[in-house]
């Protein structure tokens, strides 16, 4: 499967299981819990790392190599790349005050 698909694979089953209040919680402490895979938890890792860059200076070492660890490098960059988009997408979206509806129908 090409990265981006796997990706796209991954954010929809992470999409769906946050519709659960309980998954929402196991995406806090994704370390701790079995609910994703390796390569579900690496990433996860690596998109939070990015999201605090300006708090953090650079993504942790750990995180890196755990990433490094079970992507290829056309994974890595497929990653790094939808976390940047979804970080993008959210930070438009906090800066323009916009509640979103209670019913998105």
């Amino acid at each position: 499967m090409p990265a981006a698909d796997s990706v796209v694979v991954m954010t929809k089953r992470i999409q769906l299981s946050a519709a659960l209040p309980e998954a929402y919680k196991s995406i806090l402490h994704l370390h701790t819990v079995d609910l994703y895979t390796e390569l579900e938890r690496a990433a996860l890792a690596l998109t939070d790392a990015m999201t605090r860059l300006p708090q953090n200076q650079d993504v942790p070492d750990d995180v890196y190599q755990q990433a490094t660890s079970v992507f290829t490098e056309d994974q890595y960059v497929a990653v790094a790349w939808v976390a940047t988009v979804i970080n993008a997408f959210n930070r438009l979206g906090v800066t323009s005050h916009k509640p979103l509806p209670a019913d998105p129908k």
